[in-house]
């Protein structure tokens, strides 16, 4: 990204010195160009003979949906002509549709590159001030400090590693179990209770919400729980349920940080 950093504060406006704008450097090379870049160059993510050493197999395949591969089919899609069929040499026919092409492929990177910048820049970014005075305030949601309480729609998973991860008191013991939100900005909106995962991205949690919760819904779900009347649901792998109001999203949490 030798042009990186320029490019982002022509798009954004941010100066090219500010802390911000390298933050949306950092995340848009770690999200973006790392990958599409090992890729281009052969380079896997993993250690292959490793994995097979280890017994590890792929689940399903992987590889087929990515960018690099929606560029790569640009190489063999057959594409309309797009130079006049009256044109008869092979050879300028055949370079016109490479360069057509290349374009298609320009295009396509070009866009998905913007996507990702406004979407860093616009939501992103700004999530992650909110997210940090969340953390900060945790102890006020729950004396333990770990339950979270943000608002609607914010990405919120990966500040809060970062966070937990630049705090030099967090440890396992202490550490975010579960986070409350609510579903919309309305003032009557259902809220939620959603466990955090033990790695971004993977699907363990820290603390699932307690096995015999899940599956279960409304009334006989409240029944079990034993709590503030308006249970919705628990998921059936109990990483996340739902609940009428806020006391009874944070009451959810609160129980099941106590038991097994």
């Amino acid at each position: 990204m030798h042009f990186g950093k320029a490019i982002i504060s022509e798009r954004t406006g941010l100066p090219l010195d500010s802390p911000d704008l390298n933050l949306i450097y950092e995340k848009l090379y770690d999200d973006f160009i790392e990958a599409l870049d090992a890729n281009d160059n052969g380079i896997s993510a993993y250690d292959t003979s490793a994995l097979i050493n280890a017994g590890i197999q792929k689940r399903f395949k992987d590889g087929g949906i990515t960018l690099g591969s929606l560029v790569s089919d640009l190489n063999y899609a057959p594409t309309a002509p797009v130079i006049s069929t009256e044109v008869r040499d092979p050879k300028v026919q055949s370079q016109a549709e490479e360069d057509a092409r290349f374009l298609s492929a320009s295009t396509l990177m070009g866009d998905s590159f913007l996507r990702k910048l406004s979407h860093c820049h616009l939501s992103w970014l700004p999530a992650r001030s909110v997210v940090q005075k969340a953390f900060q305030s945790r102890h006020e949601v729950h004396s333990s400090g770990r339950i979270m309480r943000i608002g609607a729609g914010l990405p919120w998973k990966e500040h809060l590693y970062s966070l937990e991860e630049s705090d030099p008191t967090i440890t396992t013991e202490s550490n975010v179990l579960y986070v409350l939100y609510p579903e919309n900005d309305q003032e009557d909106s259902r809220w939620r209770v959603q466990c955090v995962s033990k790695e971004q991205g993977g699907f363990e949690n820290r603390k699932s919400l307690p096995e015999k919760w899940r599956g279960v819904r409304d009334q006989a779900l409240d029944k079990v729980i034993g709590g503030l009347e308006g249970a919705i649901f628990v998921h059936a792998s109990g990483f996340i349920g739902g609940h009428l109001k806020e006391e009874g999203a944070k009451e959810m949490a609160v129980k099941a940080l106590k038991m097994e």
